[in-house]
């Protein structure tokens, strides 16, 4: 797995950075990702996630977000699981390379 630093951003408190330097996006494990539950921020950046990780991502912490920017997570082909997030004000998705299925976001309601 990739080393992730996991900490908010200086420029803004609310928002979680979990992003490698890895060109490529590293791997983040499930281990990584539960340090979210130090922090209580309303945004996250988040990198290296592949299909089991996303899903367990966006199951476990996803409702608790406003805004995730998913950077540089090129290995998640289903993003379906996206969904289900009802409080989501703002995704952004950079760099996949894999994505076959994406996401119905009608059932949330609209803000």
């Amino acid at each position: 797995m990739t080393e992730i630093h996991v900490s908010p951003r200086n420029d803004d408190p609310d928002h979680l950075w979990m992003v490698t330097s890895d060109i490529s996006g590293g791997r983040v494990s499930k281990e990584t990702i539960d340090a979210i539950n130090d922090y209580n921020c309303s945004k996250i950046t988040i990198s290296g996630l592949e299909q089991s990780t996303f899903d367990y991502f966006v199951e476990r912490y996803g409702p608790r977000f406003r805004e995730i920017d998913f950077f540089k997570c090129p290995r998640v082909g289903n993003l379906s699981q996206l969904g289900n997030l009802v409080n989501i004000e703002r995704i952004t998705y950079y760099w996949n390379q894999r994505a076959e299925n994406l996401w119905d976001f009608s059932m949330i309601p609209l803000k």
